[in-house]
């Protein structure tokens, strides 16, 4: 057996040996050198918004930090995938080109650490008024115009157009589609010159505005035929024969004259200032019944008409 005292100092070196292995706090011994990424997210706006082309879009964000706390600043990096850097900063704001976007905010905290966030939105492209057209462009009181247009949108949006033809700023005709529907027939009843605006609506622009002008005259009195003969009735084939008219116009108008001499829908002479040209000689080469037609037109007033 061996002695007490032995047994005490085998005690001690042995919770000495394991006081050794466990080392000593302070000193140079290892921490931990671990740093943990931030989070991010973007705010504003929600992802799959649309815009109207030339909008200052704002964008907001958010993000923290075990380490570092609530991010700020420099710590957000915003770009797009089409336009590129858009700036730095919990919330920037940018003018984006038409299309699509997808916007990235990326969040660098103090280690270096990141994290990224996207959306996706969409800049629309306003519509586009190629041309507003007036035919005819003068014309008198009573009488129909078409009012004509061709426009585009590039997103193929489906739109709406508001016909003001007075510009007294009511919308006097909405036409639907009118991509394809092109044109608008109005009917003024006083002279005057007139300015028409054509407006157009895609629902997330501003509307897009051109105007045309027109000029409504007044028509006064329409020409008259007083008379319209034939000189002789009856004639032979390959013998000419004459066709007289006389035909006024009370405002002092220079008259033209058609004649369509077998009334097949196709003028055969046209007489311009029939007023004082009052005659027209023609020969038929066939024998036959004939049915002549004069029409008489001032180029203000429905043109009027005379048959023998």
């Amino acid at each position: 057996m061996l002695p007490v005292k032995w047994i005490i100092q085998s005690v001690v070196i042995f919770f000495s040996l394991l006081l050794g292995g466990c080392g000593g706090g302070g000193g140079s011994g290892g921490g931990d050198t671990s740093n943990s990424a931030p989070t991010v997210a973007i705010t504003s706006p929600t992802n799959g918004s649309t815009y109207p082309e030339g909008s200052d879009i704002s964008f907001i964000g958010a993000g923290s930090d075990e380490e570092d706390g609530t991010l700020t600043g420099a710590s957000f990096d915003w770009s797009s995938h089409a336009d590129g850097q858009l700036g730095t900063g919990t919330d920037v704001s940018s003018i984006l080109s038409v299309g699509s976007h997808t916007i990235t905010l990326e969040a660098t905290d103090s280690g270096g650490a990141t994290d990224t966030d996207t959306i996706t939105i969409t800049v629309n492209a306003a519509p586009v008024i190629n041309n507003v057209t007036v035919t005819p462009a003068s014309v008198g009181a009573d009488m129909p115009v078409t009012v004509s247009w061709d426009i585009a949108d590039a997103e193929g949006d489906t739109l709406i157009c508001n016909l003001d033809v007075d510009a007294d700023g009511s919308d006097d005709y909405t036409i639907d589609d009118c991509v394809n529907n092109t044109s608008q027939i109005h009917t003024y009843t006083q002279a005057g010159d007139y300015q028409i605006r054509l407006t157009i609506v895609d629902g997330v622009n501003a509307p897009v505005q051109q105007s045309a002008s027109v000029t409504i005259i007044d028509l006064g009195d329409a020409p008259e035929i007083a008379n319209f003969s034939v000189t002789p009735e009856a004639a032979e084939t390959s013998k000419p024969i004459t066709f007289g008219w006389d035909v006024s116009d009370a405002n002092g108008d220079t008259l033209t004259c058609r004649l369509d001499v077998d009334t097949d829908g196709t003028d055969d002479y046209t007489i311009d200032d029939c007023a004082n040209n009052s005659s027209q000689a023609h020969i038929y080469t066939q024998a036959d019944v004939y049915q002549i037609q004069l029409t008489v037109d001032d180029g203000i007033n429905p043109p009027v008409q005379s048959s023998i």
